[in-house]
């Protein structure tokens, strides 16, 4: 039996990859505006603060909030929470995920990423297009992994971070929480809360 969802944040690659899965049924999504150009003519349920507040759905839907700004996946989270929305966890077919890792209630696991060796996704987390979490690293609640980051061994991402497109992150390093790292940045040591760019990786902000 399928499970329904609702999508948070219109994002046309997590709404094909849900639909791909053939697990779930779509019932609508929520987001600032309507989507003009929607491929998948889903039915638009209003903006967040009008959503949160109807209850019709929370017996039957469960949510999917694929929006990346770390900052604002941990307000929605929240929000609909209070709410008393329930979240689903969603892994693509398409992605290799080890049977040994634990993933968190909400989670997004997009097309060829690899979850390896007692990883840990927290609540909320965002793993984009070929991102590597690679053995016994750990990334915190409401955080996003843009596509073809690495995640090396023992790495450790507090809650709300963004980690950029094509990142390394080096083994047995730390993050702090509500860290930005730039596209292409390489870690080599632990990094205190800021915003970095470069190699190796810098804070800038």
């Amino acid at each position: 039996m399928k499970k329904n969802l609702i999508i948070i944040g219109y994002d046309p690659e997590i709404i094909e990859m849900i639909l791909f899965t053939d697990e779930y049924t779509v019932g609508g999504y929520v987001d600032v505006n309507r989507v003009t150009n929607d491929l998948f003519n889903l039915n638009y349920l209003g903006n967040d603060e009008y959503f949160s507040q109807n209850y019709s759905f929370q017996k039957t839907h469960q949510l999917v909030i694929t929006i990346d700004d770390t900052t604002k996946r941990d307000f929605l989270f929240s929000l609909y929470t209070k709410s008393n929305y329930e979240f689903a966890t969603v892994v693509s077919k398409k992605s290799n995920v080890s049977k040994y890792c634990k993933i968190g209630m909400g989670c997004i696991v997009q097309d060829l990423t690899n979850i390896s060796f007692n990883a840990i996704l927290g609540k909320n987390v965002k793993v984009n297009t070929g991102a590597n979490v690679m053995h016994d690293g750990v990334v915190g609640d409401h955080s996003t992994i843009a596509p073809n980051a690495v995640i090396l061994g023992y790495v450790k991402i507090g809650k709300c971070c963004f980690v950029g497109a094509n990142s390394t992150l080096l083994p047995n390093t730390t993050i702090d929480a509500n860290s930005i790292l730039g596209a292409g940045c390489v870690v080599t040591k632990n990094l205190d809360k800021g915003v970095y760019a470069g190699v190796p990786a810098k804070k800038i902000k």
